[in-house]
Parts: structure tokens; sequence; C-alpha cells
């Protein structure tokens, strides 16, 4: 259960890393749309096929359902990584001093979400 919240981070931070460079290259808000399409998609994904792919993977040895994780957590994580940070570079060209709201908004939601995630 560790090591999937440290390779979810991992990956995320990949995600907010390439955020950046494509930020050089395209719109803000087609990188935004295309993580958030991205962020639907794997989600409703691994809904309806995971319980169907672990049925099927349950008997594999330990070292390939490792490497299943991985490759299963990458893409989520990288298209989660990257709206905040284009959010953040958006704020910074058009306004500047709501960055200290966004910071904290996002600190505060991410206490309640441990909570409630604890709770549900």
């Amino acid at each position: 259960m560790q090591s999937s919240i440290v390779y979810f981070l991992i990956f995320a931070g990949i995600g907010s890393y390439w955020s950046g460079i494509l930020l050089r290259s395209q719109i803000s808000y087609k990188i935004l749309l295309y993580a958030t399409g991205g962020i639907i998609l794997f989600s409703l994904m691994y809904l309806l096929l995971l319980d169907s792919l672990f049925a099927i993977l349950v008997s594999l040895p330990i070292v390939v359902k490792m490497l299943i994780t991985v490759l299963l957590i990458a893409p989520l994580a990288i298209c989660m990584g990257m709206p905040f940070p284009l959010a953040l570079s958006n704020l910074a060209r058009h306004a500047n001093y709501y960055i200290p709201c966004a910071w904290g908004i996002n600190g505060s939601a991410s206490v309640i979400s441990a909570v409630l995630v604890t709770l549900l």
C-alpha cells in the first residue's frame, strides 16, 4: 500500500514537470483539457475494468503484479499532476495576487480529502 502511494507521487511529479514543458509549446487550456479528459477516462476505465483485470492476474508472480501495478498507477497519476501547476501558471500571467489563495485552497483540500478518504 505504501509503495503505491510513493509511485503515485512520483508519477504525479512527472506530470507536473511535463505540464511545464508542454506549456512552452501549447496553450494552457488545451493541456488542462487533455489532462482532465485523461483523469476522467482513466478513472472510468479503472472503475469498470480493474476487478476483471485483477481476477485474471491473481495467479501471476508478485514481481509481475508489482510491475503491472506501477503501469496502472502511472497514467492516472501523470494526468492528476498537471492541473494545479497549469492553474498556477495561468494565475501568474493573469492574476498574480491570487497565487497564495490557490496554495491555501490546495492545502485545505488536501487535508480535508485525507480525512474524507479515511471516513469513506
